[in-house]
């Protein structure tokens, strides 16, 4: 029940240690604004769990604060006093109530309920600050309780501030590294907020499956359990706050909590695991965006229009600078990592994003170290800019929030452009110099355009990978015909070989019907025979084909991402092309050693993808960001074969006269058949020995063993096939998807 304000409230506030500092006419000041609730005793105040904006100060009697543990049974985290204060995470953040809060005997509570706390924001923000220290350790104590809980077992109150008396206190800003591979084992750390990141760092990192270990994990347990030395290298993806535990204190921790060793020794193993299996992993999608608008003609609406996309409806949380303001207080937003504002926000930001699905933070222009913490804290930073401006006008990635040791999140540049932009031009100057990852472009007011970039960027994309075959490849055209009839958006296309060359169509934004047209003189006068000492063919007709079909775009400049495969054949490497000339790289794609020459680069000589990865959808898997990927298959698994009896030495000459004079002869492949069919076999045969369904969510196999590698003619049945053998695989599959 209510009474009146107690008249002993202010010295009971003044006494408080939470408020020690403050000068009287704050304190009167929060007085004022706060009432008095009277509980009995055995009462429960709050529940873990529910929502709830007011904050208490505990004025005569106790009040237990308490958990559930992961066996459902309640722990005592604390028992408040005359003085303290409760209920504060909740009331400052805006969330839900941590602890559940129930008074031992009667007790009498000074109550600040949401409008006050916001009065004294704005009033007296000093306040709100001790309020925050408060908070922050409070917070640190409940995340404690929450990890050593699932990793070790249920700790009571005595132990778990023994526990705490051990602990040291660690703030890791984003790209810093907690111990490199090789260090010794010395501690090991819970990680309170933030996250880390396991891996390899320098020239091995790319052939690393990085781990990452998110608030609540333990890291560097393996070195600590054999006092050994670093088994890898560790660092933060995000601001973090970090609890450490020396060698000797987790000795006597383990002597004290037999348990806890059962469970630290199955995570052992199961991180082990993890490092050891062959088997391809999924990336997982992103969760936490920062859009960062790099140029003043990029709209703070774009932004915030783009990030409410990025995750489910109503389940995404996009926070301005203003919302911060509002919430927290305007000196929030240029808090340092560090200091105990600085650390409340990192915590905020993680309860933000623990009760959202994505949580998208906007960087702004006016509050740079609030841009630089967006940055530090994101899976995947978005710079936004206007693609009319000068790149030089951006600032450089050093102002950014760019993080330590050359770490750095995924980076995404947007390029918006005037909404009846048909073809972007330009991008290289844009991406010259700078760190991005990926770009994509947005023509504004199109929201077709923002809602591919959110499926992209949130792991939702469907990409489609095509295969080399040669005339067969035209089947790939009838296969985007029917992804066109099912109604399956098209976000990222890549290639090899003839996959290559068709891909090109719609990433440069062309209709499947559009390219059918455009490729029929494809079908005829693609052969210029040479003398036979580079290859059969010049090339001359089908590079002039190629660049008929896709003109002077260089590859950045497509509408949607693109990529195509080539073999470099000096270094026997598989070549990825991302960047430079759509028609140099389709060209190079596609020249089967022997028939077209092959292509020059940097000294080194590219030629057929399909000799290394005639279907990339691995290549697709590892660059689009967890979404989906088709793959489309048009070379046959048995090809070639060859009804009648001919002997191993065979006389071209002797074959030729045969055909001339109509005689009976030897029904063979002709040598560009052959020398197609012997470089494709190696994926072929990659193909039926790895289970596709680990590299692609829908893998299609179209049948076209019934015309030849070299039956440019039959275009328009072999259009036919590609869409007749798939529109069904594809609905059914879409349905299921669409669920």
């Amino acid at each position: 029940m209510e009474r009146g304000l107690a008249a002993d409230l202010i010295p009971i506030l003044q006494r408080s240690p939470a408020l020690a500092g403050l000068a009287a006419d704050a304190v009167e000041d929060l007085a004022r604004v706060m009432r008095e609730v009277v509980l009995p005793s055995d009462t429960v105040l709050t529940e873990e769990g529910e929502s709830g904006d007011e904050l208490f100060v505990v004025l005569h009697g106790s009040v237990v604060a308490a958990t559930t543990d992961a066996a459902g049974q309640p722990r005592v985290l604390a028992e408040l006093r005359p003085g303290d204060i409760a209920g504060e995470v909740a009331a400052l953040i805006g969330g839900r109530r941590t602890a559940t809060l129930r008074s031992r005997d009667a007790a009498v509570l000074a109550v600040l309920d949401g409008a006050g706390l916001r009065e004294l924001r704005q009033r007296r923000p000093e306040v709100v600050d001790a309020l925050r220290r408060v908070s922050v350790a409070r917070l640190q104590r409940s995340e404690l309780a929450a990890s050593l809980d699932q990793l070790f077992g249920a700790f009571d109150a005595q132990a778990l501030d023994e526990l705490q008396s051990k602990l040291s206190w660690l703030d890791l800003p984003a790209g810093s590294v907690l111990f490199r591979e090789g260090d010794p084992g010395d501690a090991l750390f819970i990680v309170l907020a933030g996250r880390l990141r396991v891996a390899t760092l320098g020239a091995e990192a790319d052939a690393q499956s990085p781990q990452d270990i998110g608030r609540g994990d333990i890291v560097g347990e393996l070195a600590v359990l054999t006092h050994g030395r670093r088994s890898a290298t560790v660092y933060a993806v995000r601001d973090s706050h970090l609890a450490r535990l020396g060698v000797a204190e987790f000795d006597a921790l383990m002597a004290t909590h037999p348990v806890a060793m059962g469970r630290v020794a199955r995570l052992v193993a199961e991180r082990l695991l993890h490092a050891t299996t062959a088997v391809p992993r999924r990336p997982p999608p992103s969760t936490a965006f920062a859009i960062v608008p790099i140029t003043p003609g990029a709209p703070q609406e774009v932004a915030i229009e783009l990030g409410a996309m990025l995750g489910p409806a109503g389940r995404t949380r996009v926070v301005q600078s203003d919302d911060v303001a509002a919430m927290l207080g305007p000196n929030v937003l240029e808090a340092a990592p560090g200091d105990p504002a600085g650390n409340w926000l990192t915590h905020w930001l993680d309860e933000v994003e623990a009760a959202s699905d994505a949580l998208v933070c906007v960087g702004d222009r006016r509050f740079p170290e609030w841009t630089a913490r967006c940055v530090r804290r994101s899976d995947h930073v978005l710079l936004l800019a206007d693609a009319a401006a000068d790149p030089g006008s951006a600032p450089p990635d050093t102002q950014l929030g760019g993080t330590a040791d050359g770490v750095s999140p995924t980076t995404t540049l947007i390029l918006l452009h005037p909404p009846g932009t048909a073809e972007p031009r330009g991008t290289g100057r844009w991406l010259r110099g700078r760190r991005v990852d990926m770009h994509l472009h947005v023509r504004r007011s199109v929201r077709g355009d923002l809602e591919r970039a959110a499926r992209i960027l949130s792991g939702r994309a469907v990409s489609v990978v095509l295969g080399g075959g040669g005339a067969r490849g035209f089947a790939h055209i009838g296969v985007l015909q029917a992804l066109e009839d099912a109604g399956i958006p098209v976000d990222l296309v890549g290639g090899t070989s003839m996959g290559a060359l068709v891909g090109s169509a719609p990433a440069m934004g062309w209709s499947a019907t559009k390219l059918h047209h455009a490729a029929r003189p494809l079908s005829r006068g693609l052969f210029d025979v040479t003398f036979p000492l580079v290859s059969l063919l010049r090339g001359r007709r089908i590079g002039r084909a190629i660049r008929a079909l896709v003109g002077d775009r260089d590859i950045e400049d497509l509408v949607l991402p693109y990529f195509c495969v080539s073999t470099n054949l000096t270094r026997a490497e598989e070549v990825v092309h991302r960047r430079g000339s759509v028609a140099l790289a389709v060209r190079a794609s596609l020249s089967l050693p022997g028939v077209l020459p092959p292509v020059r680069d940097a000294g080194d000589l590219l030629v057929d993808g399909g000799l290394l990865n005639n279907v990339p959808a691995d290549v697709m898997r590892a660059s689009n960001n967890g979404g989906r990927v088709i793959a489309v298959d048009v070379s046959p698994t048995v090809d070639l074969r060859v009804p009648d009896a001919f002997a191993p030495d065979v006389s071209g000459w002797s074959l030729l006269a045969a055909r001339l004079r109509r005689r009976a002869h030897p029904r063979l492949p002709s040598i560009l058949t052959l020398l197609n069919r012997a470089a494709v076999a190696p994926s072929v045969h990659r193909r039926t020995h790895l289970d596709t369904r680990l590299l692609a969510d829908l893998y299609l196999q179209v049948p076209t063993a019934e015309w030849g590698f070299l039956e440019f003619g039959a275009i328009d049945e072999l259009v036919a096939r590609g869409r007749t053998a798939t529109i069904d695989q594809l609905r059914a599959w879409w349905a299921h998807e669409q669920r």
